[in-house]
């Protein structure tokens, strides 16, 4: 029983440190897991659709904030939110901060809840929160 000891320990540490699916350590810039680096969240491919099927419908091509494809980012990313000024409707990097990310979770600081009628699912929340988190990118 002795013997066995050392090697329990050794998976026990390889375990704990992590290692990709190719079987070397997890390097943890490479979020994407596709070995570029980057981030794993993709907003034409993971966020776009989130609009298209959520809020689009409000929030179409006629004036305000427009979350039909196309301009939808940079509607987003940095700029003023109306109504709640000064503050940003996605702060790149900080979703906690973001007043896009905190009606979607319906923080009662920021009145209605969106989209309206409703909530978004678990995972799509997940998927925005972790796209503003990385950064909030245009890919």
């Amino acid at each position: 029983m002795r013997k066995m000891k050392p090697l329990v320990i050794a998976v026990a540490i390889h375990a704990l440190a992590g290692c990709s699916d190719q079987g070397g350590p997890v390097d943890p810039g490479n979020m994407n897991g596709d070995g570029n680096p980057g981030p794993a969240v993709s907003y034409r491919d993971d966020v776009q659709p989130i609009w298209n099927a959520n809020c689009a419908g409000c929030h179409g091509a006629e004036g305000g904030l427009t979350l039909a494809g196309g301009n939808s980012r940079a509607a987003l990313v940095g700029v003023v939110s109306v109504g709640y000024a000064p503050e940003v409707r996605v702060v790149a990097g900080d979703p906690e901060r973001s007043v896009l990310y905190q009606k979607l979770l319906g923080n009662p600081d920021f009145d209605q809840r969106m989209p309206a009628g409703g909530a978004l699912g678990d995972g799509d929340l997940e998927t925005i929160r972790a796209w503003i988190a990385e950064g909030a990118a245009e890919n």
